[in-house]
């Protein structure tokens, strides 16, 4: 079971450098009926990010994320929120990753495919998509 970072979808969704490694990470995982989270904060943030720029771009993510069968969103409840604020300062993390960091663990993942270094300071491992795919014999 994998849990997906914001930045995967950004990195994606922008055609930056890596958009082909994330690209190949959703369809290997629809392909192969991996579950895979991301946090309803994921969608919220790519959501604003676009809907100052380019709304045919959100309103199509939200499409894709509702079809994507094997991803599922999960969301976070207040006293969730006071935990997410309580990992912000053990590992010192900004609530955006304390909170992706908080869900991954609240549904038992060890990893998070990733972009971003902050994770190493948690004990969650982050992983590339390329990593991903490797393990998924891809």
């Amino acid at each position: 079971m994998y849990f997906i970072d914001t930045n995967i979808f950004f990195e994606w969704l922008l055609g930056r450098e890596k958009a082909k490694e994330c690209e190949q990470l959703l369809e290997a995982l629809e392909k192969n009926k991996m579950p895979a989270f991301c946090s309803h904060f994921s969608v919220h943030s790519v959501c604003i990010y676009f809907s100052k720029n380019k709304m045919p771009v959100a309103k199509k993510f939200v499409k894709y994320v509702k079809a994507f069968q094997v991803l599922q969103t999960i969301n976070t409840s207040l006293e969730d929120d006071f935990e997410i604020l309580e990992a912000m300062t053990k590992f010192e993390l900004d609530f955006d990753d304390a909170l992706q960091y908080y869900m991954a663990k609240q549904i038992g993942c060890t990893e998070i495919i990733t972009f971003d270094k902050d994770f190493k300071k948690t004990d969650l491992k982050p992983i590339t998509p390329s990593q991903a795919l490797k393990e998924l014999g891809r």
